[in-house]
């Protein structure tokens, strides 16, 4: 059932991302690798509203639908995940300085970004912050599939709710 649940999340937040625009919402797949010891991570963000973020706050246009992106996109990228995805372990704030952007493309009005984040073994608590285009857009909502081992659920976060614990 759980699983139907993601299925009909995702495909209604592809049709909100790409035909009704004025609905701000994000598509996150969060991956914990247990035996890894990794987060693996997607999301799906409106380009022309990360353009728009990035633009504001560091000055500089990304380019992402172009045919010759700026040449710091991946930083800028890597920068913007760092500075709005937050992962809490057992209480300790993962350093982000250690994530890592995998790549990322853009599809239709949307960019997908790809990175992972290595994670300690989690004993009992885990706590994730997200804050994509919440600091941009009064509206944004921010829908997350996590996934540990066999568990998979859905979490929304917005304007009001940026901390969440996530059930792994």
């Amino acid at each position: 059932m759980q699983t139907t649940l993601v299925n009909i999340i995702l495909f209604l937040s592809g049709i909100l991302l790409n035909i009704m625009h004025p609905v701000h919402v994000s598509v996150s797949n969060i991956e914990y690798r247990k035996d890894e010891n990794k987060m693996i991570m997607s999301y799906k963000i409106f380009a022309k509203d990360l353009e728009a973020s990035v633009k504001k706050t560091e000055k500089i246009v990304l380019g992402l639908k172009k045919e010759k992106p700026n040449k710091d996109v991946n930083k800028y990228l890597k920068k913007y995940i760092q500075n709005h995805i937050q992962f809490i372990a057992d209480g300790d704030t993962i350093n982000n300085e250690n994530l890592k952007l995998n790549s990322w493309k853009t599809k239709d009005a949307a960019v997908w970004i790809y990175a992972e984040i290595p994670m300690p073994t989690i004993k009992n608590k885990l706590q994730m912050k997200n804050t994509i285009m919440t600091d941009f857009l009064t509206h944004q909502t921010n829908l997350v599939i996590f996934v540990s081992g066999k568990k998979e659920k859905g979490y929304t976060f917005n304007n009001h709710t940026t901390l969440l614990d996530l059930d792994f």
